[in-house]
């Protein structure tokens, strides 16, 4: 069954220290709120939703942040149980000291890495990636053409990242429509609004839907975005 609706969730991670609650709780008021054919569940629907959502509490915040490793059977469970494809943002600890910060489609109860961010936020959350460890697949999936950045490393304005968005655009060709995923955390970027979705949406090609699915306080005025092709 093809995708047809896209959405984001914005999870305000600074005051809510339980993700998969808060996502549950919006889900169930969409499905009251929407139409018939909602209600019956999410089956034509990608939600996007944001960088780090293991992680619980403040992403800026040593002293209060923990990375919650059942996050992601649950995540599992509820796309399941909703009948929703999702792509979300986990920290990946693989035994090493830091984790890697990376972005996974999530559907029929299996998952399937899409990117590692390689752009360093200064949080010190994950371990900075290089190009020799590049991860950027573009999956075709259910009528989509479906890539993810993580957060600034879908910033169109950084240099050292051009290479990386050519070979990227190079892969979105093809069938099906194209869509860049972006989960974020921008609690605390210091950019005017407009700076932020003129590097990471406008700057993106017209034919392509770019979905931007943030993290930080209830009300922040860098909130998520969609912009459809």
């Amino acid at each position: 069954m093809e995708i047809r609706r896209v959405g984001f969730f914005h999870f305000a991670s600074d005051t809510n220290g339980d993700p998969i609650k808060a996502l549950e709780d919006t889900l169930n008021k969409a499905k009251v709120q929407d139409d018939a054919e909602a209600r019956k569940g999410f089956t034509e629907s990608l939600l996007v939703i944001p960088e780090a959502f293991n992680l619980r509490f403040d992403y800026f915040d040593p002293r209060s942040r923990t990375i919650d490793c059942g996050v992601r059977g649950c995540l599992i469970e509820l796309s399941q149980r909703h009948k929703i494809a999702i792509v979300a943002g986990f920290l990946d600890n693989h035994g090493e000291s830091l984790c890697h910060n990376c972005a996974y489609l999530i559907d029929e109860g299996e998952l399937k890495k899409l990117s590692r961010k390689e752009l360093s936020d200064g949080s010190d959350n994950y371990y900075v990636g290089s190009p020799s460890d590049r991860l950027d697949d573009v999956i075709e999936y259910r009528g989509l053409r479906i890539v993810a950045l993580v957060c600034m490393d879908a910033d169109r304005g950084y240099i050292d990242q051009g290479e990386r968005h050519e070979e990227i655009l190079n892969k979105l060709n093809g069938p099906g429509h194209k869509i860049l995923c972006i989960p974020s955390c921008f609690s605390r970027s210091r950019k005017p609004v407009n700076e932020i979705v003129a590097g990471y949406v406008d700057a993106w090609p017209a034919d392509i839907t770019v979905v931007r699915a943030g993290r930080g306080v209830i009300g922040s005025p860098r909130a998520s975005v969609i912009r459809l092709a």
